[in-house]
Protein backbone atom coordinates (compact mmCIF):
# COMPACT_ATOMS: atom_id res chain seq x y z
CA UNK A 1 0.00 0.00 0.00
CA UNK A 2 2.70 2.23 0.80
CA UNK A 3 4.24 1.49 -2.54
CA UNK A 4 0.95 2.74 -4.15
CA UNK A 5 0.71 5.93 -2.19
CA UNK A 6 3.73 6.92 -2.86
CA UNK A 7 3.62 6.50 -7.09
CA UNK A 8 0.03 8.09 -6.45
CA UNK A 9 1.38 11.60 -5.11
CA UNK A 10 4.97 11.35 -7.26
CA UNK A 11 5.02 14.47 -8.67
CA UNK A 12 5.23 16.11 -4.96
CA UNK A 13 7.52 13.54 -3.82
CA UNK A 14 10.24 14.29 -6.39
CA UNK A 15 9.68 17.84 -6.44
CA UNK A 16 10.38 17.50 -2.05
CA UNK A 17 13.42 15.52 -2.78
CA UNK A 18 14.34 17.83 -5.48
CA UNK A 19 13.89 20.59 -2.77
CA UNK A 20 15.92 18.50 -0.24
CA UNK A 21 18.77 18.10 -2.34
CA UNK A 22 19.35 21.56 -2.99
CA UNK A 23 18.83 22.10 0.57
CA UNK A 24 21.68 20.09 1.40
CA UNK A 25 24.07 21.13 -1.04
CA UNK A 26 23.38 24.25 0.68
CA UNK A 27 24.44 22.45 3.97
CA UNK A 28 21.69 23.68 5.58
CA UNK A 29 19.18 20.37 6.36
CA UNK A 30 18.38 18.50 9.32
CA UNK A 31 16.23 15.35 9.27
CA UNK A 32 14.24 15.29 12.93
CA UNK A 33 12.05 12.19 12.51
CA UNK A 34 9.46 10.45 11.10
CA UNK A 35 5.76 11.80 12.31
CA UNK A 36 3.19 9.13 12.85
CA UNK A 37 0.59 8.09 11.71
CA UNK A 38 1.63 7.95 8.32
CA UNK A 39 5.45 8.00 8.51
CA UNK A 40 5.63 11.91 7.23
CA UNK A 41 9.10 12.42 6.75
CA UNK A 42 9.46 15.71 9.06
CA UNK A 43 13.29 17.79 7.66
CA UNK A 44 14.05 21.37 9.08
CA UNK A 45 16.00 23.99 6.64
CA UNK A 46 16.53 27.71 7.79
CA UNK A 47 16.23 28.23 3.58
CA UNK A 48 12.97 27.71 4.02
CA UNK A 49 10.56 30.63 4.76
CA UNK A 50 7.72 28.45 6.73
CA UNK A 51 6.93 25.21 6.05
CA UNK A 52 5.51 23.38 3.02
CA UNK A 53 3.96 19.96 2.52
CA UNK A 54 4.89 18.08 -0.60
CA UNK A 55 3.64 14.04 -0.71
CA UNK A 56 4.90 12.30 2.91
CA UNK A 57 7.12 15.31 3.28
CA UNK A 58 7.25 18.45 5.61
CA UNK A 59 9.91 20.89 5.05
CA UNK A 60 9.36 23.94 8.03
CA UNK A 61 11.96 26.53 8.70
CA UNK A 62 14.60 26.18 11.45
CA UNK A 63 12.68 28.83 13.43
CA UNK A 64 10.27 26.23 14.37
CA UNK A 65 13.34 23.71 16.50
CA UNK A 66 13.19 26.48 19.01
CA UNK A 67 9.82 26.57 20.14
CA UNK A 68 6.76 24.62 19.99
CA UNK A 69 5.30 23.70 16.45
CA UNK A 70 3.34 21.23 16.97
CA UNK A 71 0.24 23.34 15.46
CA UNK A 72 2.55 23.86 12.04
CA UNK A 73 3.41 20.71 11.32
CA UNK A 74 -0.46 20.03 12.05
CA UNK A 75 -1.42 22.33 9.21
CA UNK A 76 1.07 20.82 7.27
CA UNK A 77 0.32 17.17 7.88
CA UNK A 78 -3.25 18.26 6.69
CA UNK A 79 -1.97 18.95 3.67
CA UNK A 80 0.02 15.30 2.98
CA UNK A 81 -3.56 13.67 4.23
CA UNK A 82 -4.73 16.50 1.10
CA UNK A 83 -2.29 15.09 -1.11
CA UNK A 84 -3.50 11.47 -0.43
CA UNK A 85 -6.53 11.81 -1.18
CA UNK A 86 -6.36 13.99 -4.60
CA UNK A 87 -2.77 13.36 -5.02
CA UNK A 88 -1.30 15.18 -8.89
CA UNK A 89 -4.08 17.42 -8.86
CA UNK A 90 -3.51 18.64 -5.52
CA UNK A 91 0.54 19.84 -6.70
CA UNK A 92 -1.07 21.88 -9.65
CA UNK A 93 -4.38 23.34 -8.45
CA UNK A 94 -3.46 24.36 -4.97
CA UNK A 95 0.41 24.55 -4.53
CA UNK A 96 1.15 27.35 -6.54
CA UNK A 97 -1.49 29.67 -5.52
CA UNK A 98 -0.36 28.99 -1.77
CA UNK A 99 3.38 29.42 -2.42
CA UNK A 100 2.84 32.17 -4.69
CA UNK A 101 0.85 34.11 -1.85
CA UNK A 102 2.94 32.76 1.46
CA UNK A 103 6.10 32.91 -0.30
CA UNK A 104 6.91 36.07 -2.44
Amino acid sequence: MEILKYVWQLPQNLLALLLLAWYKILGDLERNREYAPEKICLYFSRFMPSGISLGKYIILSSKYLKGYFGKTIDHEHGHCRQSVMLGPPLSHHHRAPVTLREHP
